[in-house]
């Protein structure tokens, strides 16, 4: 079984067989410390240090782009695009002025921080930013993607509804399943790839 919760701004906590954080930066406080944390890029609404402090452990591992790790001097190995580690899966992917961003893949969950085209791969559910003049980017890829469920992220719930719900509406009307989740919000996945 696959647990996700968005945790507000692009932050998404994984619970499978471990606990996945990514991008450290949240509204709502993670149920407890992860195993992993993956920061896609180094932008401030992305990466928090006193968040991604609180939500570690002495044997927290911290992935993230060099460029990242460097800016905040943040103790973490570095990720590039084509990497694999602890079955987590690493892309290279345009994020706006990020020196570096870095889809991730990791227990079925994608997640591409603020990049309107992802990589080509399968997921069980994929998060993506919800800006309006990339709308029909985010459905292009999330039409090669094809997960089982599109979940808009990177967004102020009080202050740009709006966008979130304009981004369901053109991905349900392209014939993918999405939905908001509130800030906290469980949901619950089969985590099984067809």
């Amino acid at each position: 079984m696959l647990e996700v919760r968005w945790l507000g701004n692009s932050c998404v906590e994984v619970v499978s067989s471990r606990r996945i954080l990514i991008d450290p930066c949240y509204t709502v406080e993670p149920e407890a410390p992860a195993d992993i944390i993956l920061v896609t890029h180094e932008h401030s609404d992305h990466i928090n240090p006193e968040h991604l402090a609180k939500a570690r452990k002495p044997e927290t591992r911290v992935y993230a782009p060099k460029s990242t790790l460097e800016a905040y001097g943040i103790q973490g190995t570095p990720v590039r695009g084509g990497d694999e580690f602890e079955g987590v899966k690493a892309f290279s992917v345009e994020c706006w002025k990020a020196a570096e961003c870095i889809a991730y893949l990791a227990d079925g969950v994608l997640h591409a921080g603020d990049a309107a085209d992802f990589p080509s791969t399968r997921a069980v559910v994929a998060f993506t930013a919800c800006y309006p003049e990339y709308y029909s980017r985010y459905v292009e890829s999330m039409l090669k993607v094809r997960p089982r469920l599109v979940v808009p992220v990177h967004y102020s719930p009080e202050k740009h509804m709006d966008r979130a719900l304009g981004l369901v509406e053109e991905l349900k009307r392209a014939g993918l399943e999405a939905r908001l989740l509130k800030p906290g919000e469980k949901l619950k996945l089969s985590g099984v790839l067809d």
